[in-house]
């Protein structure tokens, strides 16, 4: 059985590519690798995270340039989505992305703390969350993942908890008071 992995690898202060892995039986083989420092179109500067829909689309949360772009699995680019800024539909500094199964991707927005929701082709649907330590809000850094049942887990590293959310953006609970789910969200990501 192949399986995939892409990273993103960020050398010294000049040196940024995502790596695309190919594991045949017994050891990773890197396929092709692509992106350099900057902020035109299909390079990166600080790429924080990286994500794959069923469809082999790579998605890259491009943190300092505040945008996520879309690839081919061969590096090509298909679309840049977002623009920086504090508005809903804006991005500002994303730091985590997942897809879930109808290729919706979410990502965390470190400066906002807020989680927005975008369709593949990159139309804002929803945001949820702020800066906090209540219900739904989110403090310090914090990855997430879309779990099989489609509820988006957020792991924040300031509130020291996991919060579950439905693909509404409703609260669900968190992992002080649930503790299922979670290694159905992070252990079956791709």
């Amino acid at each position: 059985m192949r399986k995939t992995l892409y990273i993103t690898i960020a050398l010294g202060v000049t040196a940024f590519a995502l790596y695309h892995f190919l594991k045949p039986k017994s050891s990773y083989v890197i396929v092709t690798k692509w992106g350099i420092k900057g902020n035109q179109e299909g390079w990166f500067d600080n790429p924080q995270d990286v994500t794959i829909d069923a469809a082999g689309t790579v998605y890259v949360a491009d943190f300092q340039n505040h945008r996520v772009q879309k690839f081919t699995s061969e590096g090509r680019l298909l679309q840049v989505i977002g623009r920086y800024g504090h508005d809903p539909g804006e991005i500002c500094y994303p730091r985590s992305i997942d897809v879930d199964a109808h290729e919706n991707f979410y990502i965390y927005e470190q400066e906002q703390s807020r989680v927005e929701k975008f369709t593949s082709t990159g139309k804002f649907l929803l945001a949820f969350g702020k800066a906090g330590s209540g219900r739904g809000q989110f403090s310090g850094g914090a990855d997430l993942a879309v779990g099989g049942n489609q509820d988006v887990y957020v792991v924040e590293s300031g509130n020291c908890r996991v919060e579950e959310f439905s693909p509404n953006g409703k609260w669900k609970g968190n992992l002080r008071q649930r503790r299922r789910g979670i290694r159905r969200a992070f252990w079956n990501r791709g």
